[in-house]
């Protein structure tokens, strides 16, 4: 095989290598192809768009233009999860379902689920109203906008190393000091064990 010397090949069409074929916009290949290189991989898209299909379906988007990460199902394109950053590093995690509202978001962790919130504050909404705020602070507290029930499938149990008090409206109703005496109304008199 000849040896090919210069800075410029000039093809008229295509430049093609067994099944591996570049012309002045696209690559082609006939089978596997594989990028190997020493050091770092750069993609710079002026238009902002990084794809990768299956095909011609969509299966993944790098939108440089909105600093976001999207992700498709492989069977509906208007079915997708998407990471976005915005300003100060503020991220979102989407789902979109195009016609109903099942586009569930699943933790599954082969170890802990760790929260932490530098921040102090853990907020739970319905897309609306933040109903669940858990300050997770020196003097950890759970607000609550909206009814509240506790409902458990068998016993549930407060374990406190000092009192424990029911309040409503601020007003003190019920305690159970570490002696086992339950007071009411704050009043002197107490229940005993």
């Amino acid at each position: 095989a000849g040896t090919i010397v210069g800075t410029t090949i000039d093809a008229t069409t295509d430049f093609t290598i067994d099944g591996l074929v570049i012309t002045a916009d696209t690559i082609t290949n006939d089978a596997a192809l594989t990028v190997d290189v020493a050091t770092d991989i750069e993609l710079n898209a002026d238009g902002g768009q990084v794809s990768i299909k299956d095909d011609t379906a969509n299966h993944f988007l790098f939108d440089c233009d909105n600093t976001q990460f999207k992700i498709y199902d492989d069977t509906n394109a208007n079915d997708f999860f998407t990471i976005t950053i915005a300003a100060e590093g503020v991220t979102t995690l989407a789902t979109t379902d195009a016609d109903t509202v099942v586009g569930h978001l699943i933790l599954d962790a082969d170890g802990d689920i760790v929260l932490s919130a530098d921040g102090d504050q853990i907020k739970m909404d319905d897309g609306t109203t933040t109903r669940f705020v858990f300050n997770v602070d020196s003097t950890p507290e759970i607000d609550v906008t909206g009814a509240f029930i506790v409902d458990g499938s068998s016993t549930i149990t407060l374990d406190a190393v000092s009192n424990i008090d029911f309040f409503v409206n601020s007003r003190e109703v019920f305690k159970v000091d570490t002696t086992g005496h339950i007071f009411l109304h704050t009043a002197a008199q107490n229940l005993e064990e």
